[in-house]
């Protein structure tokens, strides 16, 4: 089956390409990573009771009651103590602004930034055993931001158009699906039968 023009252009200002237009689109919207939001309010309470248990183990320190003991904390110097104070901190503030949606994995990976940090197993042990307490699940994916990157992506894309006296097809072209779409947007193809075949058989449009 075939269907026969002569080389063909455009006559009106111009024709959208639609087939070509809405899978770049689409490619667009594929590329769009999924979006996440961050609780900021469980981040500042990550903060507080971190300091809270810091507070805990400075107290046992001082060999008043508390209700944290760490057993590495106790042997350290104040300067030393100062320094793991900080070091702790410092990752988990790292960690919670990134983003938590794995609390045990974060602390392992906390785990792993104290290694790095002070080359010290013991030191990345204890930090862990605090970190477990304070870290927790501060980011959840948000269907609503990602269907604003969706849409945003989409409309980045502008529409594929063939111009005045542009040709759309030259004769002996096999004509594509999407030029076949402008085709008919044009009325020079008509008839649910010519699609269908096109659709189904992959006719070849010899121009």
């Amino acid at each position: 089956n075939s269907v026969t023009f002569n080389t063909v252009a455009v006559s009106a200002n111009t024709v959208v390409d639609t087939v070509t237009t809405e899978k770049l689109r689409k490619s667009a919207e594929d590329a769009v990573v999924q979006q996440y939001v961050i609780d900021n309010d469980i981040t500042l309470r990550a903060d507080r009771d971190l300091a809270n248990i810091f507070l805990e183990i400075t107290k046992d320190r001082q060999g008043e009651a508390s209700s944290f003991r760490s057993s590495y904390c106790l042997e350290l110097t104040e300067a030393e103590y100062k320094k793991f104070r900080e070091t702790i901190t410092e990752v988990q503030q790292d960690i919670m602004n990134r983003g938590v949606t794995n609390a045990a994995a974060a602390v392992v990976d906390a785990g792993e930034s104290i290694r790095v940090r002070t080359y010290n197993e013991a030191a990345a042990s204890a930090g862990m055993d605090i970190l477990k307490k304070t870290i927790a699940v501060n980011k959840e994916l948000s269907g609503e931001r990602t269907e604003e990157e969706i849409k945003r992506a989409r409309e980045s894309v502008k529409d594929i158009v063939y111009k005045e006296n542009q040709i759309i097809v030259r004769k002996g072209d096999i004509v594509s699906e999407s030029q076949f779409a402008v085709l008919s947007a044009l009325g020079l193809v008509k008839g649910k039968e010519t699609l269908k075949i096109f659709q189904l058989l992959g006719v070849l449009l010899f121009i």
